[in-house]
């Protein structure tokens, strides 16, 4: 075995021992033991650090693995389900039509040029020149702002989806951080 490659390459190995550890995690939170540490620490945090740590220490390799399709395909789908089947949909309907939630996952690109931002689907073309495919920040931020509602939530799990404001975008346009040194990036 060569020493870039990780411990464990078969997929299936690889989400047992995710499982796994999501069910030791959530497990050991209803424990008297644990208590203390978890009101410190949140349970979801450890979610994302021991699969990362794992990934540090070349045990597992997202670089190498099927998962990451395989979870966007078929595992998020099926956990938007439950979660939607957790809602308390009475609370919800106490609101009447005062609160939307609006909620994007998926890849974004930013354009330094246009000073725009994009979410890109899966359904969108892979390096889309026009950006026809991409939905504009611009476009989706209109958009919901012309929805008659009191309050809209927006969650975007998107590279660059903090650009969605536009002064934000403004904010790291002007900014050269491909020139900064280490110490100016962090700086800054």
């Amino acid at each position: 075995m060569n020493q870039s490659s990780p411990f464990f390459t078969n997929d299936a190995v690889v989400l047992g021992i995710l499982m796994a550890i999501l069910a030791l995690i959530f497990y050991s939170t209803t424990l008297p033991f644990f208590e203390k540490f978890y009101k410190i620490v949140p349970s979801i945090l450890l979610c994302f650090f021991i699969p990362g740590l794992l990934s540090s220490f070349n045990i597992i390799s997202a670089a190498e693995s099927q998962l990451d399709e395989t979870a966007s395909r078929f595992l998020l789908p099926t956990c938007l389900v439950f979660f939607t089947l957790s809602i308390d949909l009475q609370a919800i309907k106490r609101l009447g039509g005062k609160a939307l939630f609006v909620f994007f996952a998926g890849h974004g690109y930013y354009d330094d040029v246009l000073g725009e931002g994009y979410v890109v689907a899966t359904n969108s073309l892979m390096n889309d020149k026009g950006k026809n495919s991409y939905h504009a920040h611009s476009i989706l931020r209109q958009r919901l702002e012309n929805i008659k509602c009191e309050h809209i939530f927006l969650t975007m799990d998107v590279c660059f989806g903090g650009t969605f404001d536009p002064v934000l975008a403004k904010a790291r346009a002007g900014e050269a951080m491909d020139e900064a040194t280490d110490t100016q990036y962090l700086v800054r």
